[in-house]
Order: structure tokens, then sequence, then C-alpha cells
């Protein structure tokens, strides 16, 4: 079993047993969504093996922070890296790599280099997926739990803006999600359409998908 594999084996058990139940979103299939979509993007693009397991490493803790806390959680995760990986022989310089990756999957993303960038688009992958709709329902009842939005309406509008702005950064994902992406975001405003019809709003919507 490589390093990788035994870390893997570790974080995703503390992730498994750790993680609320509330956590709809956030949860350790994220996690390994994340693993799985960022070896895949590694291999694409080329990376060496050792950038390849340092991007894998930074997606397998990049929402362990979740174990403690909802708010400021890439900050919690990159300190549980820091506290884990010298035992698994990573260098400071590594580890310091890593943390970097991790806390540019804030929010808005701010990628910074390759590795970040791989590690960016896979956090938010499923934005181009068939997979879309399932993943936005379980973040969107995520974000109720900590009333971060009131109401489908106010979540939709939120999401069509969000996909609107976002902007995958590797070859890769651009060539292959991209167009999935904007499918699902027009999916989203016909969804917000017939609500705010429904709901008795003027006939003039505003299309918030811009042309």
């Amino acid at each position: 079993m490589s390093t990788f594999q035994q870390l893997y084996t570790v974080v995703i058990d503390k992730l498994a047993h750790g993680l609320p139940a509330y956590l709809t979103y956030h949860n350790v299939q994220h996690t390994r969504n994340v693993v799985e979509a960022v070896t895949y993007l590694a291999e694409q693009e080329q990376l060496s093996e050792r950038d390849k397991i340092l991007v894998q490493t930074a997606a397998l803790f990049h929402d362990s922070g979740f174990l403690q806390s909802h708010d400021e959680h890439e900050m919690l995760s990159c300190k549980m890296a820091q506290k884990l990986l010298p035992e698994y022989g990573f260098t400071e310089k590594e580890i310091e790599q890593i943390c970097t990756m991790i806390m540019t999957t804030k929010l808005p993303q701010s990628a910074v280099d390759t590795l970040s960038r791989i590690l960016c688009d896979a956090d938010l992958y499923y934005l181009g997926t068939d997979t879309y709709e399932t993943m936005a329902s379980a973040l969107y009842l995520e974000m109720k739990r900590f009333n971060r939005v009131k109401d489908e309406r106010e979540w939709l509008i939120k999401q069509i803006e969000f996909l609107n702005d976002h902007k995958y950064y590797t070859d890769t994902a651009k060539k292959i999600m991209e167009q999935g992406k904007q499918n699902n975001q027009t999916a989203l405003q016909e969804k917000l359409n017939r609500i705010m019809i429904h709901t008795q709003e003027p006939k003039q919507i505003v299309q918030l998908v811009q042309d």
C-alpha cells in the first residue's frame, strides 16, 4: 500500500465517523469525489507523479476542517494537514504547498498555480456534470441548516449567479465540463421562471443567465 493510500484510509475513516449527519453536501462522499476528480485532472494535465500526490493530498484534506467547524473550515483543514502529514514523510515545503492549495478553494476561488487550479476545478467539478441537480439539492439543505439561504427561490437566484460567474481554470475542465455547466445553468433558470410564475411574479422575468 502506497503512502497516499495509507493516508487516504486514515483521513476517510476520520471523515466517515466524525462528520455530522447534517452535512448533506460536505460529507465523506464529497471528499471521495474530489480526490477522484483531482486524480483525473492531474493525469490529463500531465503532472509529475510527486505533484499528483501533492494535489491528491490537498483534495483529501481540503474539507477536513468540517470535523471541527463549518466556519473557516479551510484554515482548520490546513491545521489538520500540518499535524498529520509529517508522520507520512511530507516535507515542510510540501505541506506549505498543500495548505496553499486548500486555501485557494475558499469561495471565491483564487488559484495561484497549476496545482491549485486543478484542485479548484476538482472541487467544483460537479457543476458541469449530470449529477449537479442531486449535489446542489444536498448543498441547499446544508445551507438552509446554517441559515445561509431563506428559500428555494433565493437559492436558485444565488446558484444561477454563481454558475454565471464561475470559470474553470484547466484546459481539461473547460473542454469537458463547460457545456454541461451551461446546460445546468439553463435548467436552473427554467426552474426559477416556473417558481416566479407560480408565485405570480410579474411576467417580465429578468433573465439572470447572460447570453
